[in-house]
């Protein structure tokens, strides 16, 4: 049976009377050489966010002196339920944010996986800026992805990409807000913005 999220009808009528967000451009390079990044970012995350026309952040560059976060809690262990990308762009003349609300589903005929994606509106302003300084001080450029020796399934992941110029990281945490260490606890604030920005989008 095609799954298909019954928000997706709702996404649609509501982005359409307030107006389709405006995408943040950023002035993507192509970069060149492989970057070591968690599976799921290949498998679900790019194909979403190249439908509303985002590459993939391994595969570009910025000029010196802009910087992007990409954070996320990833699809889950349910493929049909929807998910925020949220990201941050900090440039020499400011910083601009989005969410992109992602999720996929199997086709019953062809097996094969189906990604969709919407820029999502915030139900209420943000401001920007405020919440990049906030990740600053949070570290979510410089977590040191914790080794835990359990991993807790569907229990809310925490995935971020940074590219900063010609820089690339990735990371992924496996339910912070299970774990008990010091790297896990700064991995759950961070998940804790994601989470924010979801109950601002969630309403679509």
């Amino acid at each position: 049976m095609q799954h298909k999220p019954i928000s997706f009808a709702l996404l649609t009528a509501l982005t359409a009377c307030a107006g389709q967000p405006r995408p943040v451009i950023a002035p993507y390079a192509v970069a060149s050489g492989a970057r070591p990044r968690p599976v799921v970012l290949e498998r679900a995350i790019d194909p979403c966010l190249r439908i509303v026309g985002l590459a993939s952040l391994a595969e570009v560059e910025l000029p010196q002196g802009y910087r992007e976060l990409r954070l996320t809690g990833g699809p889950g262990m349910i493929l049909g339920e929807d998910y925020p990308v949220v990201r941050v762009l900090a440039s020499p003349q400011g910083v601009q944010g989005e969410v992109v609300r992602c999720w996929g589903y199997v086709d019953s005929t062809t097996h094969e996986i189906h990604h969709r994606a919407l820029r999502a509106r915030p139900s209420r302003p943000v401001n920007w800026a405020r919440l990049f300084a906030h990740l600053d001080s949070l570290g979510a450029s410089t977590l040191q992805s914790p080794k835990h020796q359990t991993v807790v399934f569907d229990a809310g992941d925490l995935i971020v990409e940074i590219r900063d110029g010609a820089r690339y990281r990735a990371y992924e945490v496996n339910a912070p807000t299970w774990r008990a260490d010091s790297l896990g606890r700064q991995a759950a604030r961070i998940k804790a913005v994601v989470d924010s920005m979801n109950r601002l989008t969630r309403g679509y």
